[in-house]
This record gives structure tokens, C-alpha cells and sequence, in this order.
């Protein structure tokens, strides 16, 4: 369960995102996209982010059942080659990849995968990794927050707390 201050600060991330005032193009939208959903995986006490992702995911299985991803296939204008240039130190992208494409693979593990993805992403904008002018760089933010966008919504319609 989120607490209130949380919730509060998603909704009005997740407002921002959404808002006709945030700059055009997918980057911004992403930023605010992701601090929403930092803001609710965030209440966690573990270290390290991914693992809180995790822990999140498995607190709501039922939104995350409920978000259909991989029938939408946000990241299909993507190379291989782009999505594995997306990189962290603790996680390795090429496996969490393989994850979220393999069908064969629970769905909220390859869920769980893709957010990691994400998360790589937001990473690699947030210091530095990732740069501007590279032309993956939107494709990434536009997919990222078209995932997250649907994710939140369900999330927010399911999770009626503190209105």
C-alpha cells in the first residue's frame, strides 16, 4: 500500500505528464512519467532500485495482469542492438531482453523484465549515459512512457487511495 504522501506526488507527476504545459516531445514526458511510478515503487526499504521495482510488481500482480504490454509491443521501433546498448551495472540487459520477449517466460516475470528495461533507460538519461542527440534516445522515452503511461492508468483507476 502507498503511502499518502506518494500517492499524492504520483498523481500529480502522473498529471504533469499528461498535462498540455510539459515540453513537446516524448524526453519531458517520460521524466514525469517515471518519477510518478518512482514515487510508488519508491516507498520500499531495500538498496537498490531494481529490487524494489520487483517488490512492487509482485505487491500489485493484479494491476500488472491487468496491463497488457506485450500486446501493444511499445518497443518494436527498437533494434536488438539498441535495447542492448542499454545498460547498468546491476542489471544486464541482454538477459532481462530475452526475458520480456521469451512467451514461454510467466508473464509478470517478463513483466517485471521490461520494467528493468525501463529503468535502464531512465538510468542511462539520468547520468549522463545516454545523450540527447542520439536517435534512439526518443524512440526509448516514447516507449517508455507509452508503457508506463498505460501501467499508471491502470494502476490509479484499480488503487482508488486518498481521494
Amino acid at each position: 500500500m502507498c503511502l499518502q504522501k506518494n500517492w499524492i506526488l504520483a498523481k500529480e507527476w502522473y498529471g504533469l505528464a499528461k498535462s498540455d504545459t510539459i515540453p513537446d516531445g516524448p524526453i519531458f514526458a517520460f521524466f514525469a512519467t517515471w518519477v510518478a511510478f518512482n514515487c510508488l515503487y519508491g516507498e520500499s526499504t531495500s538498496d537498490k532500485e531494481y529490487v524494489q521495482i520487483k517488490s512492487f510488481c509482485n505487491s500489485h500482480k493484479e494491476d500488472l495482469r491487468r496491463w497488457n504490454v506485450f500486446d501493444k509491443n511499445y518497443f518494436k521501433s527498437l533494434t536488438e542492438r539498441e535495447i542492448h546498448r542499454v545498460q547498468r551495472r546491476e542489471i544486464y540487459t541482454k538477459i532481462n531482453f530475452e526475458t520480456a520477449n521469451d512467451k514461454n517466460k510467466d508473464p509478470l516475470e517478463r513483466k517485471i523484465a521490461l520494467l528493468q528495461i525501463i529503468y535502464c533507460v531512465r538510468c542511462n538519461l539520468f547520468h549522463g549515459e545516454k545523450v540527447l542527440a542520439d536517435e534512439s534516445t526518443p524512440k526509448f522515452c516514447q516507449a517508455g512512457f507509452e508503457a508506463l503511461d498505460e501501467l499508471l492508468s491502470i494502476f490509479f483507476k484499480t488503487n482508488v487511495i486518498y481521494e
